[in-house]
């Protein structure tokens, strides 16, 4: 019998049934919503050209759309049950592979910066390495939810139950189709998203029951592969000794890195001032996408920083305990899934303040819930969506404990 849950609900009357709502995951996402566009209206209005007079709100028009259509999406997500969610995931699987193809394609690939990663259909950019994060974590929550023994077992019991047909079983299985797909992620030059991809789904494996040995080789062999890619090629080569002494080349290879740190030095304790930063006038690169953590760190200080980091570690240990509510409940594909949007949103957060901050090489990822990017906001919203219809599904199931406590919102 599973515990009951005794944390705070917050019920939404919707005609004759409730959606129950968990009330802290919901302030920390509107939290982070709320200081994420006030600090990239600040880091955008200086981007000025002839016509805009020295204000630019473009950015700001187009984040606030962004954050509108992923909280339509979230809402849609929170929306279907989770028994829909679980009988579609190879099918989401399937997509996600064809949208990781179509970059590829002439006409309908973009590319931007060097990298092949868009879909671009009538004006319309979508970034395809963003949806299949999603995708994947939800399609190998199924597929762990479905085999579980597949996660538990070993390894080398599946080759000798199967002889030499494993090797072809282990290519067409979930595993050879999640390397092939961060195959066609490496192509695209989107190594940050192949580190994310494979952080989040090795997580839901350990977190599912893997044995350790194999969870450690597994590990060894991709940071193997890793060092062995980076090795290989020249920019990611010189991201590396960029970031490893920057002071070497302060106007090339390393200016990304001086830059960041350089706002964290003229913002010391508590800030410059809201608006009144230097840095992201042209000096610090991507100040609204990659480096949005920089510019809090000039404009509000150490403190705001703290604020932003507090908020973050409060969103996944909030998803965690959701997942682990979900896990008491017996209810493993919910559980595995929840526990793959923490591990996802955690750790781009962590790459992300780690770049900002000097301590990890640029990796060209955005700040969950607060960097500019439209297709990284509503996907991140919609997974989210999907984290409070866990919360729903499971609080149903105790809607009657005495040690439950509610508060019903008309």
């Amino acid at each position: 019998m599973s515990e009951p849950m005794t944390e705070q609900r917050l019920a939404l009357k919707l005609g004759q049934n409730h959606f129950y709502i968990d009330p802290q995951l919901a302030t920390v996402v509107i939290a982070l919503l709320v200081i994420g566009y006030v600090m990239l209206t600040s880091a955008s209005i200086h981007l000025t050209d002839a016509k805009s007079m020295g204000i630019n709100l473009k950015f700001a028009l187009s984040q606030f759309i962004h954050i509108t259509l992923g909280l339509v999406f979230a809402v849609i997500a929170a929306s279907l049950p989770l028994s829909i969610c679980r009988k579609y995931t190879p099918w989401l699987f399937l997509l996600g592979i064809i949208l990781l193809i179509l970059v590829f394609v002439p006409g309908i690939g973009a590319q931007v910066k060097g990298g092949t990663r868009w879909i671009s259909i009538s004006g319309f950019r979508l970034q395809a390495s963003e949806f299949f994060k999603l995708f994947v974590i939800l399609s190998m929550a199924g597929f762990i939810s479905k085999n579980p023994d597949r996660i538990q077992g070993s390894i080398w019991g599946f080759f000798r139950a199967n002889g030499w047909s494993a090797i072809p079983k282990a290519l067409i299985s979930p595993y050879g189709m999640l390397m092939i797909c961060c195959a066609l992620l490496m192509a695209q030059h989107n190594f940050g998203a192949t580190v994310i991809v494979l952080t989040a789904v090795f997580g839901m494996f350990f977190l599912s029951g893997m044995r350790l040995g194999i969870f450690a080789i597994g590990f060894a062999s991709l940071t193997a592969l890793g060092s062995l890619l980076i090795m290989t090629s020249d920019y990611r080569r010189d991201r590396i000794i960029g970031y490893l002494d920057p002071f070497a080349d302060p106007e090339g290879k390393g200016y990304q890195i001086i830059q960041a740190l350089l706002s964290y030095v003229n913002g010391g304790w508590f800030g410059v001032g809201l608006g009144s930063g230097i840095q992201k006038m042209y000096y610090l690169p991507e100040a609204h996408t990659d480096f949005l953590f920089s510019v809090v760190g000039e404009e509000l200080g150490f403190v705001g920083l703290l604020v932003i980091m507090i908020l973050y570690v409060l969103l996944i240990r909030r998803i965690f305990k959701i997942a682990i509510s979900a896990q008491r409940n017996q209810q493993e594909f919910a559980a595995v899934m929840t526990y793959g949007i923490g591990l996802w949103i955690g750790v781009q957060s962590f790459i992300n303040m780690g770049v900002n901050m000097g301590m990890l090489p640029p990796k060209g990822l955005t700040l969950p819930l607060m960097s500019f990017g439209g297709t990284s906001m509503m996907v991140t919203l919609a997974a989210l969506g999907l984290v409070f219809r866990v919360f729903h599904e499971t609080v149903e199931q105790h809607q009657e404990s005495p040690d439950f406590e509610s508060e019903v919102m008309q």
